[in-house]
């Protein structure tokens, strides 16, 4: 899918999910990535959120029937 990409997530409807890369990246390499939850999550939902209950990051291909695999290290939450 398109970097960028905003999408229900078809098993969990109110889950969902924002492309930040895709296949078309380099797979040697690692990323940094900054995102900006609060402005997503407006992005994404149309309101304000409640209480963060939690945050999730996911790698999956179940939407796309294709494979997808990916390793996190070294996540920060600023304020």
């Amino acid at each position: 899918m398109p970097v960028g990409t905003s999408l229900t997530n078809p098993l969990y409807s109110r889950g969902k999910v924002l492309v930040l890369r895709n296949g078309q990246s380099d797979k040697n390499k690692w990323y940094d990535e900054e995102v900006n939850f609060l402005d997503n999550y407006r992005k994404l939902f149309g309101a304000d959120p409640g209480k963060v209950q939690g945050i999730g990051i996911l790698t999956s291909s179940d939407s796309t029937k294709s494979v997808a695999a990916a390793d996190y290290d070294d996540l920060v939450l600023l304020p």
